[in-house]
């Protein structure tokens, strides 16, 4: 007689818990790319891979440190960094960043957009489940700042026209009958 097997099917996830372990899931890959890098990145300063015994070796491997780094996908823990002896040095991430770059660009554009920071903060906490002080938010704005004023200072050139379009709709009577039609307003600015 065969035996009889009992396979249970697992409970269906709630999308709440679906998500959840698929932003784990991702977090998980991240961290794994990121770990790949660093390792593929001191192998190609070293020289040679790990425990590699090679007369073309150019530097010494000196152990890891861990360090944060938040992400558009959350918080990466504990991420081991490799260390040398003459002091290797990731292009992933600057030294003492504690966020990716497209994370502070993505604050930035929120700002531009008239985003308030508090708001930015809750924004920021959905997306990567970790929230930006609002300190942190207004010294993201404050780089933007000399962009800024960069742009404003700026010369106009004999050579640009400038156009700026606005417009609404009013229900005009055309024919008897109540129309919507667009009115469309267009000022052109040049140098002089």
């Amino acid at each position: 007689m065969t035996p009889v097997i009992d396979v249970k099917q697992p409970a269906p996830l709630s999308q709440t818990e679906f998500q959840a372990l698929l932003h784990e899931k991702m977090r998980a890959a991240v961290r794994l790319t990121l770990v790949t890098m660093l390792e593929e990145e001191v192998n190609a300063l070293v020289g040679a891979p790990r425990y590699a015994r090679t007369s073309s070796r150019r530097d010494q491997r000196n152990g890891y440190y861990t360090r944060d780094l938040g992400t558009t996908v959350g918080q990466i823990e504990d991420l081991a960094v490799p260390r040398t002896r003459q002091g290797f040095r990731t292009q992933l991430f600057e030294r003492y960043q504690r966020r990716q770059a497209t994370l502070d660009a993505a604050i930035g554009e929120m700002f531009v957009y008239g985003v308030s920071t508090t708001r930015v903060g809750e924004v920021v906490e959905t997306l990567t489940e970790t929230k930006p002080s609002p300190s942190t938010v207004s010294r993201v704005f404050h780089t933007l700042e000399d962009e800024f004023q960069a742009w404003k200072a700026r010369p106009l050139s004999e050579h640009y026209l400038y156009v700026f379009a606005d417009g609404t709709y009013f229900t005009v009577i055309y024919a008897g009958e109540g129309c919507k039609m667009p009115i469309i307003a267009v000022v052109g600015v040049t140098s002089t």
